[in-house]
């Protein structure tokens, strides 16, 4: 194909045809373009950091409707949901101590209140590692359990139905 045998108007549609391709293209790699700017800034304190993330784990603040692709050192504020896709698994650590690993096919709502870390676990599976005499709520469901410890690993699954 000769560009000699277009006009001018035949190759700026061309190019542009071209630019948009290509733009498209590596959106459907890397989407975060398009969503990083979108968090809007909230008044809620940082409780968290997610310290890892593989595969598709989004974030969602409380008063937001979109879930955003998340990325390591991202801050999680009271009342932020986290949720981790299809072989996925995101690490976040508390800033009061102790951590949790969102795995796959889950959905964590992370918040505190009164130096009490309290998570709801939606759906799915986590681990939770408490950090020195740390004191973490359990959300499954209507069912609320205490966790108080030094180094202890709890794993918790909420099944489809609801229960644990």
């Amino acid at each position: 194909m000769r560009l000699a045998r277009f006009d001018r108007m035949d190759r700026s549609i061309l190019l542009s045809s071209t630019l948009m391709l290509l733009a498209s293209t590596f959106l459907l790699f890397d989407e975060r373009v398009l969503f990083k700017t979108t968090l809007r800034y909230t008044d809620a304190p940082i409780i968290a950091v997610i310290s890892s993330s593989r595969n598709d784990v989004r974030h969602k603040q409380e008063q937001e409707v979109a879930w955003v692709p998340a990325t390591a050192q991202e801050p999680i504020h009271d009342q932020d949901s986290i949720f981790a896709g299809k072989s996925s698994q995101a690490e976040v650590k508390f800033l009061s101590g102790g951590s949790i690993s969102v795995l796959a096919n889950s959905l964590v709502t992370v918040a505190a209140v009164n130096q009490e870390t309290i998570l709801n676990v939606r759906e799915g599976s986590t681990s939770i590692r408490l950090g020195s005499n740390q004191k973490i709520k359990l959300k499954i469901g209507s069912t609320v359990s205490h966790l108080t410890g030094s180094g202890s690993t709890v794993r918790v699954t909420r099944q489809k139905d609801g229960k644990s």
